[in-house]
């Protein structure tokens, strides 16, 4: 077999020790050629001594411009996170990462940024960002993994004591979220300045507002205001948004 160098790795990228040295004990039982697995054993012969990408005390990787995954860092990202291989070899030892990686076209900087954001200034047990960078251009957002089912799924298992506690806990988020005060509450928009993704409202991307009149307006809030003989429904509940 042949010999490979130990390279430091950023540890948001990085498998645990534990899963290193069973993947390793796997892979010494495969069936293949040495030199087919020794490609996969020179993945997980690292250093422990692993550095943290952007550091995680300082959280740099939360500061644009985002960086682009390249060399020897997307070769690991490649091989351990987009590999079948390892994804199989995973499932059969019925390992379960403590990572997560999300990433896709509709993801970006401002929702790793709304979830550190929401950590340091509540109690709500959001995942906790590692790391954040792009594949060909595509934002990849390193999270902490949650095992949990969904509440959805199991909510008819449920007693009707959890079920009252689950509420209270829900609640208790929201409640949070409402008194939150926003970096600028003057305007609206994501948390980094950019425009925001709701389909509910506008397919893509939209705003930022420089005010919630002007966001008001984009919504159409204001033509129903101005016309309350014909629109008397919504009435009491643009008196309560208007300003807001």
């Amino acid at each position: 077999m042949r010999k490979h160098h130990c390279f430091p790795l950023p540890s948001a990228l990085y498998p645990t020790s534990n899963l290193q040295s069973r993947i390793l004990m796997s892979l010494q039982n495969v069936n293949e050629s040495k030199k087919d697995a020794s490609t996969y054993v020179g993945c997980f012969l690292l250093t422990k001594r692993l550095i943290m990408i952007g550091a995680a005390s300082s959280q740099s990787y939360l500061n644009p411009p985002i960086r682009e995954l390249r060399g020897l860092e997307l070769w690991i990202y490649k091989l351990y996170w987009n590999s079948s291989r390892v994804t199989d070899l995973k499932r059969k030892l019925s390992f379960k990462d403590s990572k997560f990686i999300k990433p896709g076209k509709r993801v970006r900087l401002a929702e790793a940024l709304t979830l550190d954001f929401i950590a340091r200034n509540t109690t709500i047990p959001v995942p906790q960002v590692l790391d954040v960078f792009t594949v060909n251009g595509v934002v990849n957002i390193v999270q902490e993994f949650i095992d949990a089912p969904v509440l959805e799924d199991i909510w008819h298992k449920l007693t009707p004591d959890e079920q009252r506690t689950s509420m209270v806990q829900l609640k208790d988020c929201l409640d949070q979220l409402r008194t939150l005060q926003p970096p600028h509450p003057e305007r609206v928009q994501g948390i980094d300045g950019s425009g925001c993704l709701d389909d509910r409202l506008a397919p893509g991307e939209w705003g930022p507002f420089d005010n919630h009149a002007a966001f008001h307006k984009f919504l159409g809030l204001e033509a129903m205001r101005m016309r309350p003989e014909r629109f008397p429904l919504v009435q009491e509940a643009l008196s309560k948004v208007h300003g807001r």
